[in-house]
């Protein structure tokens, strides 16, 4: 998946989820299923719009992609916290300043 691809799909994701009150509903629908399905490679463009947008939202997404889960219970529900973490997470595995 390229970086536009992941972007439209994104987008998309987003303006048509935001409403939604479940993260059941969230996770239904087709365009963040394909990016999940995606594997590994989307990886660095969620990280890429935390940084940015300091977004958690994509927390559920990450777990089921890498099957990771770097978040301390003590952050559950904090979305800026939840980013920090999955930064930092990406940071001290994909180290990019060596």
């Amino acid at each position: 998946m390229t970086q536009k691809q992941f972007n439209k799909l994104s987008e998309e994701w987003h303006n048509q989820t935001g409403h939604l009150s479940t993260m059941f509903h969230v996770y239904q629908h087709k365009a963040i299923k394909q990016i999940i399905n995606s594997g590994l490679e989307v990886v660095p463009y969620i990280i890429a719009e935390m940084r940015l947008n300091k977004n958690g939202h994509w927390s559920k997404a990450l777990s089921i992609i890498t099957e990771c889960n770097p978040i301390p219970e003590k952050h559950y529900g904090i979305v800026e916290k939840m980013a920090e973490d999955w930064i930092k997470w990406y940071d001290n595995i994909y180290n990019t300043e060596d």
